[in-house]
C-alpha cells in the first residue's frame, strides 16, 4: 500500500476498490387493495444503479 499526496489530498494506491450495495424498500401509504407501484419503481432503481456497478 502506498500513499501518495496532492495538495492536502491523500489516496491509497494498491487497495482493492470499494463495492457499491443497494437496498430498495418498496412499500405504500395507500390503504387501497389496488396495486402499488412501489416494487416496479425499486426494480427500476436498482436495475439503473446495476448500469453503474452498484448491486443490490
Amino acid at each position: 500500500m502506498k500513499r501518495v499526496g496532492s495538495r492536502g489530498r491523500m489516496a491509497i494506491t494498491g487497495t482493492t476498490p470499494l463495492r457499491a450495495v443497494a437496498l430498495a424498500l418498496a412499500c405504500t401509504l395507500s390503504p387501497s387493495s389496488a396495486a402499488s407501484s412501489s416494487p416496479l419503481l425499486a426494480e427500476q432503481t436498482i436495475a439503473a444503479l446495476a448500469e453503474h456497478g452498484v448491486t443490490g
